[in-house]
């Protein structure tokens, strides 16, 4: 009996220790996907501020009449198209922090509950 004891307590033992293995593995995915996610927000700010002082010199061109109305046009819906796409990476970046924060607090859980004492 006693020895089933012992079995039982380190198979308990070894299914925590798979259990924190997954869940850092998980975490670091998410970690790794947020990262990403920020680096998307980033260039996707970045081509709509590029697109905005193009807007601007593409309208200073219409002005003096050195470029088509249509070449604004052009440029408005890529910068409609630029903002949209960062909108979706803004929206990307907060499911990535709101799952790397729910993963966090899972690990926390589980290395509370296998603490000794």
């Amino acid at each position: 009996m006693r020895r089933r004891s012992t079995l039982d307590l380190l198979a308990a033992n070894q299914r925590a220790s798979m259990e924190m293995r997954d869940a850092g593995l998980e975490a670091a995915r998410l970690a790794i996907q947020t990262l990403r996610a920020e680096e998307e927000v980033g260039a996707q700010r970045g081509a709509l501020e590029w697109l905005d002082r193009l807007a601007r010199l593409v309208r200073a061109g219409v002005g003096a009449g050195t470029r088509s109305p249509a070449d604004t046009m052009r440029i408005d819906l890529e910068s409609d198209a630029a903002a949209s796409a960062l909108e979706s990476a803004l929206l990307d970046l907060r499911i990535a922090r709101i799952d790397l924060g729910e993963a966090d607090r899972r690990c926390r859980r589980r290395v509370g509950r296998s603490a000794p004492g």
